[in-house]
């Protein structure tokens, strides 16, 4: 059974951990390593992670498969403490505090988003808590995390209200590099074969349920393709991209501008997650990470639907406008050291049109899987459930294809 896999991130990787030995996988990768958005870069021989990620207790999925890896001895745990920062420096009202809580307590009861799929964020808040509650506390919210507070579907504020607090985020001593090394060490050993370097041009049916992958190397038949590009650059590689898989889902995606910043000094002691309301600027959220890191470094990340063409120069500066709200005294020459990432297509705005069109694992077409279509329980995208994911498609395609043609 051959199976070729698109995308060595957390996807990709997972996908190809639990289907071998049964199956012949191929992992096609268009850089040099594995990670994809948890990829690392190296400076002045430190490994740094390009972005802020991290683990929850309620990963169990995630943490099981470190388990399995051997890893277990390099998580650890760190105290998380959250702080909302209000530059307007004004009260909400009694009546805008009481409509949230009696908004999030009936929520949180709510046992899973059924009718919410369909309803616009925005619209549904401003019924539910009041324009007032809506332009304070949500709609800055939804601009941070999409961009713009347009377009998003209400089952989004359910699934966070239904996430569990995280009193304790963890991470892996080394980094996440030490996941992606053990698992293509892993791979590697099972049979499993590496791609790197190598962008695939064209995703092609071959007849009789098989597929073709078109690379400048050449054109190779697969029995099964595990997608884990986005959607939209599945469709450009995949002419026949509607017709096959029964809609023309066509999600918005969202870019992500960060900046990682070294500091001579910590904002607070230990790690801390500000979500900090400049009073012009809008809403922004912090991460301080020098308990996990050992050294004072802050993440500061961006989610944009149009990524803006801002000199890291431009960027900074603003940045440090909010800094300047956590900590009063901060000064530019905190500043060791900054360097700025930006990637576009990170993840589809949450949208009612997108979540509908979301399938099964059984109702994709035979042979091609796209984990970020896969409807398995769960809106918010995070390593558990990209790990959940891949392992519900690898665990079909060994269940329905190679059961199938052993017997």
């Amino acid at each position: 059974m051959k199976v070729a896999v698109i995308g060595a991130g957390i996807s990709g990787l997972l996908s190809a951990y639990h289907l071998l030995p049964e199956c012949a996988v191929t992992i096609y990768e268009k850089e040099a390593r594995c990670g994809g958005l948890g990829g690392i870069f190296r400076h002045d021989g430190a490994t740094i992670e390009r972005y802020n990620h991290f683990f929850s207790k309620s990963d169990t999925e995630l943490i099981r498969v470190i388990a399995a890896l051997g890893l277990s001895g390099s998580l650890y745990w760190a105290k998380v403490k959250e702080a909302y920062v209000d530059g307007n420096r004004s009260s909400a009202s009694k009546m805008a505090l009481l409509r949230l809580a009696w908004f999030m307590l009936r929520n949180y009861r709510r046992k899973h988003s059924g009718a919410l799929l369909e309803k616009d964020a925005a619209q549904w808040l401003k019924n539910e808590c009041g324009l007032d509650c809506y332009e304070r506390f949500f709609r800055p919210l939804l601009e941070f995390k999409f961009g713009a507070a347009e377009n998003v579907s209400a089952a989004y504020i359910w699934a966070r209200l239904k996430e569990k607090k995280n009193t304790r985020i963890g991470s892996l001593r080394g980094g996440l590099n030490m996941l992606w090394q053990r698992l293509e060490e892993v791979i590697s050993c099972r049979g499993g074969k590496f791609m790197f370097d190598t962008d695939v041009e064209q995703i092609a049916p071959a007849g009789a349920d098989k597929w073709q992958l078109k690379t400048k190397t050449g054109t190779i038949t697969y029995d099964c393709v595990v997608c884990c590009l986005p959607v939209k650059q599945t469709k450009l590689l995949c002419p026949d991209f509607t017709r096959v898989i029964g809609h023309a889902c066509a999600p918005e995606y969202l870019c992500v501008r960060s900046l990682l910043l070294s500091l001579k000094q910590p904002l607070k002691k230990g790690y801390w997650l500000f979500m900090v309301r400049h009073p012009q600027k809008g809403m922004k959220v912090v991460i301080d990470t020098s308990a996990i890191n050992g050294m004072p470094v802050v993440y500061f990340p961006v989610y944009q639907r149009v990524l803006e063409n801002k000199t890291p120069e431009i960027f900074l500066a603003e940045c440090i406008e909010y800094l300047k709200l956590i900590a009063p005294g901060f000064k530019p020459d905190w500043v060791n050291e900054y360097f700025v990432f930006s990637d576009c297509d990170v993840e589809p705005v949450l949208t009612p049109e997108f979540l509908l069109a979301r399938k099964d694992v059984a109702e994709f077409p035979a042979g091609l899987f796209i984990p970020e279509l896969l409807a398995e329980g769960r809106l918010l995208k995070t390593f558990n459930t990209a790990a959940v994911k891949s392992r519900i498609i690898a665990g079909y395609i060994r269940s329905k294809y190679v059961r199938d043609n052993t017997g």
